[in-house]
């Protein structure tokens, strides 16, 4: 009995947390009114492109060297590619092929993140911290954004048979309101290596398909098997297979999934950019002195997190 009065009063807490007047005007102050004061917001071609996709769709793409130069790319390829061949590694990937399927569980995905200190000279860091990418999010959000995070997946062939699991399924994000993530293959992905599927229109903020299946924050919304597909039309459903170098930004407030690999393995950067009000947990930790010298405001704002006041800035 206490425990539901307590889950009760979690539910009605995070309603109000969530709802519009206060997620955008009072926990969200702050971004607001300095988003509304920049006027250095000119965004290039490219930008108001993947910015109209994202508005229209929840999802829009582009190669990663739209962003980075070719100099930055194959710095960040070369990192990412060689974690994915560090013996460690190897063995790892080996090891899980033969693990058992786990329900609800990503035994399919080994993280591939050595280190998670912010590190503002590391290529995923600069890639993730890039000018135009917060430009984009921060247009799309309507407000100065925080970056909350990393993670880079080596997605590995399940067994055979198996049902989806865990965010193979369709469902949406807890994180937040309203949030961004971009995602960058570094292998060509085809429909046997895992690809990203979303939903047009199923995003916040005014989606066709928002409503359907909505998250009851904090906890998310994972449907039934099968549940989506027979309240969406099929047409609405974007398989993003694509070769190295692929770069997606998305909305994942709205149904996505992914990582069901049946024959290759994925490799995939993700980062995530959301209000101050998301629920999410940090992705990354603060090292004891952070030189902001040469941030814009809008990345200094994006790095002022929960534990940054312990750190010299």
């Amino acid at each position: 009995m206490l425990n539901r009065i307590k889950q009760t009063i979690r539910f009605k807490y995070y309603r109000v947390r969530m709802s519009e007047p206060v997620w955008l005007r009072v926990i969200n102050r702050t971004g607001y009114n300095l988003f509304k004061k920049d006027r250095n917001r000119n965004l290039d071609e490219m930008q108001k492109r993947i910015l109209a996709d994202l508005r229209d769709n929840g999802i829009a793409f582009a190669r990663v060297t739209d962003i980075l130069s070719q100099q930055e790319w194959e710095e960040l390829r070369s990192y990412v590619l060689g974690r994915v061949n560090d013996p460690a590694i190897q063995t790892r990937m080996q090891e899980q092929r033969s693990a058992e399927y786990k329900q609800e569980e990503k035994y399919f995905n080994i993280d591939l993140v050595n280190s998670r200190i912010l590190d503002l000279k590391h290529p995923m860091y600069r890639f993730a911290l890039n000018e135009k990418i917060l430009g984009i999010a921060n247009e799309y959000m309507g407000m100065y954004t925080k970056f909350r995070g990393i993670r880079l997946w080596a997605s590995l062939p399940v067994p055979k048979g198996v049902p989806e699991t865990a965010s193979q399924r369709w469902h949406r994000d807890l994180d937040d309101r309203q949030l961004m993530k971009t995602f960058v293959y570094f292998n060509d992905v085809d429909e046997t290596g895992g690809p990203f599927n979303y939903i047009r229109q199923s995003h916040g903020g005014g989606g066709k398909w928002n409503n359907i299946f909505p998250t009851p924050f904090p906890v998310g919304s994972y449907p039934p098997h099968g549940a989506v597909e027979k309240a969406i039309p099929q047409e609405y459903i974007v398989k993003a297979t694509g070769k190295a170098g692929t770069l997606i930004f998305c909305d994942t407030s709205g149904f996505h999934k992914g990582g069901y690999c049946t024959e290759k393995n994925r490799y995939m950067l993700f980062c995530l950019y959301a209000s101050a009000a998301t629920i999410d947990p940090l992705g990354y930790t603060y090292p004891s002195k952070l030189d902001v010298a040469n941030l814009s405001p809008r990345a200094h704002f994006a790095l002022q997190n929960e534990g940054v006041d312990s750190v010299t800035i």
